[in-house]
């Protein structure tokens, strides 16, 4: 009889453990639906943050460089000073803070809470969109919205595998679909493969990539042809480069079902996120549905085209190239500066 007591004492506790959680979670969503607020200007960025793992070894991942006894030598020290160079560039995009920032090259959702609750960020209450990837570096992407503005109605962590390379992993893609000032939206945040082993030889991983995103982007189509849609992130390719123009169909002169390519005209003046081999290019871009194009009403462009932000702060003034993105590392030298790539953004205005 005893036993029997102890039994439903403890059924008892964990039913009205459970009721707690479920009501708190209904309340957290009741609260959210009934403080939205709209918003008449803001940015939407996005940020390739180089490395941004934490200091623990995650037996699952190749990170031991990434540690206090890796050899970087990475520390509590160098952490939070990634952390705080991650929310100066952000401040600095906008005073506010981004309305919605996409990331690439973070570890896990642990140093995503710590870059939003232990750094000033935490004033802008954002939630955090974040999926682990098979990347074998450990690396992933994720989405920050303020929650003040930003519902999340869908997400999605679209896997990017090859048929001919089964064995080869890399980053999902992250799709979020939200309402904003009362109209849906739809985003997707990317980190396309690199071109380490070479531009021709890695193509595929980038064209790959670029089928599975255009295949959820016309699912979208199919059913809101004007629909508005966002593509963002570090795409490994250029603006002009296949994966883009010919797959995604994203280009400077967009028709119905195609891509504005915000970060196209930039690209081609010499402008750049990214330096590499003496050359500027912008690896980082927006793009943009054409529903969104030419939209008049509700969330619009304020101008077409993508801003880079290139502070003197986050530049290296090299001896022959001048200004080039200052590194955290160079190998394993630590040069305590902010990424190797610069954050990109777009300005939004809200018309009635």
């Amino acid at each position: 009889m005893l036993f029997a007591n102890k039994i439903m004492k403890k059924i008892l506790i964990y039913s009205m453990l459970f009721s707690l959680l479920a009501c708190g979670q209904h309340s957290e969503t009741e609260t959210q639906n009934e403080t939205m607020s709209t918003i008449d200007n803001y940015t939407i960025a996005f940020y390739n943050v180089e490395n941004l793992f934490d200091t623990i070894n995650d037996p699952n991942t190749s990170d031991d460089e990434f540690t206090p006894e890796g050899s970087k030598i990475w520390n509590t020290e160098k952490y939070y000073t990634k952390l705080k160079h991650i929310e100066e560039v952000l401040h600095e995009i906008d005073d506010e803070l981004p309305l919605l920032v996409g990331l690439c090259e973070v570890e896990n959702k642990e140093v995503l809470k710590d870059l939003t609750q232990d750094t000033p960020l935490k004033k802008a209450n954002y939630g955090i969109v974040h999926y682990d990837s098979p990347d074998t570096r450990g690396i992933d992407v994720a989405f920050l919205y303020k929650k003040k503005y930003f519902k999340v109605e869908e997400t999605e962590s679209l896997e990017v595998r090859f048929e001919e390379h089964p064995d080869v992993l890399t980053r999902d893609i992250l799709y979020v679909k939200g309402i904003l000032n009362g109209e849906e939206l739809h985003f997707f945040v990317n980190h396309w493969s690199s071109r380490r082993k070479g531009e021709k030889e890695t193509e595929y991983k980038r064209l790959q990539a670029a089928r599975v995103l255009r295949k959820k982007v016309n699912e979208i189509l199919d059913k809101d042809i004007k629909a508005k849609i966002l593509l963002m992130g570090d795409f490994n390719d250029y603006p002009d480069n296949n994966s883009i123009t010919r797959v995604l169909k994203a280009s400077v002169q967009p028709v119905t079902g195609e891509f504005y390519n915000l970060a196209y005209k930039l690209d081609k003046k010499g402008g750049g996120s990214h330096f590499y081999n003496g050359e500027w290019g912008m690896l980082d871009q927006m793009m943009v549905s054409n529903g969104w194009l030419s939209a008049r009403h509700g969330n619009v462009l304020r101008d077409k085209k993508v801003y880079v932000y290139k502070d003197e702060k986050v530049l290296f003034n090299h001896r022959e190239f001048g200004g080039i993105p200052n590194k955290t590392y160079s190998r394993d030298t630590y040069h305590g500066g902010y990424s190797d790539h610069l954050a990109i953004y777009v300005k939004m205005n809200r018309k009635s």
